[in-house]
């Protein structure tokens, strides 16, 4: 009789899932905590800070690419790729531990 599955690996392949189908549940607050929103970017924020240093952000850059994610814009389809990638890895990560027990 197998084993019962490690309730870790359950909440990765479950976390996992979530992420890759609802993307926006990790993008949102993460832009948000950068303090990159709607609004575009938060006074005294840590992307105030990077963008006092980088000065001009050129176009297509990560920073824009980022700022257009929180504005709701063409930088969505990219960080939402870039954060169903990392779900599917903890979710695979979940699975591989099921199997392993």
């Amino acid at each position: 009789m197998p084993s019962q599955p490690k309730p870790s690996a359950v909440a990765a392949m479950v976390t996992g899932a979530a992420v890759v189908l609802v993307p926006a549940i990790v993008a949102t607050p993460l832009l948000g905590i950068l303090g990159i929103g709607g609004a575009g970017v938060a006074a005294g924020s840590a992307a105030a800070g990077i963008q006092s240093g980088l000065g001009s952000v050129a176009a297509g850059s990560l920073f824009a690419t980022l700022q257009s994610a929180g504005a709701g814009g063409y930088g969505v389809a990219a960080v939402h790729g870039v954060v169903q990638a990392a779900g599917a890895v903890v979710g695979a990560g979940g699975l591989g531990a099921w199997f392993r027990g």
